[in-house]
């Protein structure tokens, strides 16, 4: 095959894809909208996350000959 028969090839597929207006939609728009809103989700989820009290319940510390420091306060 030909450089040139593959150029023309490219431009047909390229022109195709451009007059496609859901293709132009997913390359273009989508991201725009897309990106920012998981960024602010993920904030969201990560702010809920951090805010949130976790109880851990430690088996035998009893036992234990030296408390973690974190374990100290709460005998």
């Amino acid at each position: 095959m030909k450089l040139s028969n593959i150029k023309l090839i490219i431009g047909r597929e390229i022109r195709d894809q451009l007059r496609d207006r859901r293709t132009m939609f997913m390359i273009f728009v989508l991201p725009v909208l897309l990106y920012p809103l998981l960024g602010l989700s993920l904030a969201q989820i990560s702010q809920f996350v951090q805010e949130q009290v976790v109880t851990v319940m430690v088996v035998g510390a009893e036992q234990l000959e030296d408390l973690p420091p974190l374990l100290e306060d709460h005998r």
